[in-house]
């Protein structure tokens, strides 16, 4: 019987876990990326981001669901990461606004190597 407790017990706390193993909290820097690449699958404007505070600023090509963004600040987000159907021009994955956990105004220190290409935001 005691093995039947500690199983529920188990399931339960495996269930209670798994509804926050797909959010995710990323940073969003005060600037966004145009991309040089205007085929199909590559265009647009993008979000810089990093996962962790100590990674380095990379391209996040998708949007976020509920974000609205506002250039000349920094916001540290919390978004929930679900499945998409699997078509050719759809990513595997979207991102859906969970929380704004900060927004602060200042300028990110984006690397030179996305500096040229920065998207020049429309006031």
């Amino acid at each position: 019987m005691k093995k039947y407790i500690y199983a529920i017990i188990f399931a339960f706390t495996v269930i209670g876990c798994s509804k926050d193993e797909n959010s995710l909290v990323v940073s969003i820097a005060s600037e966004r990326y145009l991309s040089p690449l205007q085929d199909e699958m590559n265009a647009g404007v993008w979000f810089l981001s990093k996962k962790y505070q100590n990674d380095s600023w990379a391209i996040l090509s998708r949007d976020i669901e509920g974000f609205v963004y506002e250039r000349g600040y920094e916001y540290m987000i919390k978004v929930t990461v679900k499945a998409t159907e699997q078509y050719i021009d759809q990513p595997p994955v979207k991102y859906i606004l969970k929380k704004v956990i900060s927004k602060e105004r200042r300028d990110s220190d984006i690397p030179e190597v996305f500096r040229s290409s920065l998207y020049e935001e429309e006031e």
